[in-house]
């Protein structure tokens, strides 16, 4: 689990490990993102300064999200 910069959002990785999950604590709602990674997720780490979650597998791979922009 992390927060992000501002302490709004938290990220989660869901319990099988292949989705993420954003809790907005301004709102009360939560969302499922799809890294698009197949292999277990294990990690994850919002940037300091920017929307930007870095999110790591179990192999070796990493994929970037942008809250920003949902991409």
């Amino acid at each position: 689990m992390d927060w992000d910069a501002d302490g709004d959002l938290l990220a989660m990785l869901t319990p099988d490990a292949t989705y993420i999950t954003l809790w907005d604590a301004n709102m009360g709602r939560k969302h499922q993102v799809d890294s698009g990674l197949r292999d277990p997720l294990t990690c994850l780490i919002w940037a300091k300064k920017a929307p930007t979650l870095a999110v790591g597998s179990s192999k070796g791979n990493l994929t970037i999200y942008n809250h920003a922009t949902s991409k």
